[in-house]
């Protein structure tokens, strides 16, 4: 199965951020609770966790400031699962 990795709200105020410097490489199998990338806002710079363990399969955002609950990459079971292959697509 196939899981987003989004940006989470952070609190008021918060409206967006830059996605920087991921800690991860697609490949990369992670543990619930990795830190994946950073996220860095006018108030304060946040670790993205992961939320359950898997494949890091794609990376969509990286150096680029987005808003948050912006989805930013994905998460597999399986190391060779296709992100177009995921159901709700």
């Amino acid at each position: 199965m196939i899981y987003e990795i989004d940006i989470p709200h952070l609190g008021a105020n918060i409206d967006d951020g830059r996605v920087s410097a991921w800690a991860k490489s697609v490949g990369d199998f992670v543990e619930t609770l990795d830190v994946l990338c950073s996220y860095e806002t006018t108030k304060a710079t946040f670790e993205i966790e992961a939320e359950r363990a898997g494949y890091l399969l794609e990376i969509l955002h990286a150096d680029e400031v987005v808003p948050v609950l912006t989805v930013i990459g994905y998460l597999g079971d399986r190391p060779n699962e296709k992100v177009s292959d995921r159901h709700d697509a």
